[in-house]
């Protein structure tokens, strides 16, 4: 028994947020503002794949050399039940999401509901299927930058509830009744 009271813990931290990982505190309302698109949706699928991330170094010398590094992200596939502010004619939209250290990845589970809080970025997806460091082969591997929806912990993407749903919309009619 003491020993199930030791792992009971570590398996609810595991389950939790990255603790490494600090959002500045939004209300719900600037969550929503921050928002591209918001929609409740039912996750359907969840994949992995490697994207590459571009960063810049100048040197003291004034040059400047941009550096690529491997990110391995989610791709979780959600059937939009309910758009609620960016578009309504989706169907479905694949969101993405890292859960490497200190990347605030927000954590989706299969057959799941969620309100997801979504903005449109760039990524490059590596060709590749393994990380990989080395610069020439993350170059040679890079497919077209492509828009897609992200997400993280700090977005306000969470569980279904209705009364944040409620929320949200009575917010949203709102700001529209004073705009």
């Amino acid at each position: 028994m003491k020993y199930l009271l030791v792992i009971i813990p570590f398996l609810f931290l595991q389950a939790t947020n990255n603790p490494s990982c600090t959002c500045m505190p939004l209300t719900i309302e600037e969550q929503i503002d921050l928002a591209d698109i918001i929609f409740k949706g039912k996750v359907v699928s969840i994949d992995t794949l490697l994207t590459v991330q571009s960063s810049i170094h100048y040197g003291d010398d004034g040059s400047k050399k941009e550096y690529f590094r491997p990110i391995e992200m989610t791709r979780t596939k959600l059937k939009v039940v309910q758009s609620i502010k960016g578009t309504s004619k989706l169907d479905s939209a694949f969101v993405y999401t890292t859960w490497q250290c200190c990347m605030c990845g927000f954590p989706f589970w299969p057959d799941q509901t969620y309100l997801v809080f979504a903005n449109l970025d760039t990524i490059r997806v590596s060709k590749e299927r393994e990380i990989k460091w080395d610069q020439k082969n993350l170059v040679e591997n890079l497919q077209k930058p492509e828009k897609v929806l992200l997400t993280t912990i700090c977005s306000g993407s969470d569980e279904f509830t209705p009364e944040q749903l409620e929320v949200i919309l009575k917010y949203l009619h709102r700001r529209k009744n004073i705009h």
